[in-house]
């Protein structure tokens, strides 16, 4: 359905060639194989959780690994040109568990400016 709505574009306020309806189904069914995707873990322990649990270490974080792609690794936003949905999940993946991997480290280090208290 992304294919065949065209860009989407918050700033432009754009919400594809067909219209923010079509917008609106999409996004539901993401929302619904999300929750279907949460469903298949046992337990409701889910990677999914685990980042939901840490977004305040993304927000925080996110910009660096984002300079870093774009400065010090020049070569993915060629790559992101050539197959953009491929090395764009592997991109978002890679920062979120870059992201993951700081925050943990100053939860450890300084877990009150996160917002988590000592463990």
């Amino acid at each position: 359905m992304t294919i065949g709505n065209g860009q989407v574009s918050y700033n432009a306020d754009s919400y594809g060639t067909h219209g923010f309806g079509y917008f609106l189904v999409m996004a539901g069914m993401l929302c619904v194989g999300l929750v279907s995707l949460t469903m298949c873990f046992p337990n409701g322990v889910t990677p999914i959780n685990y980042v939901g649990g840490n977004t305040v270490g993304i927000m925080v974080m996110h910009k660096f690994p984002i300079l870093f792609f774009v400065g010090l690794f020049p070569i993915s936003k060629k790559l992101i040109g050539t197959y953009p949905l491929a090395v764009s999940i592997i991109v978002a993946i890679l920062s979120i568990g870059m992201c993951l991997a700081v925050s943990e480290v100053i939860y450890r280090v300084c877990p009150i400016a996160l917002g988590k208290r000592k463990r």
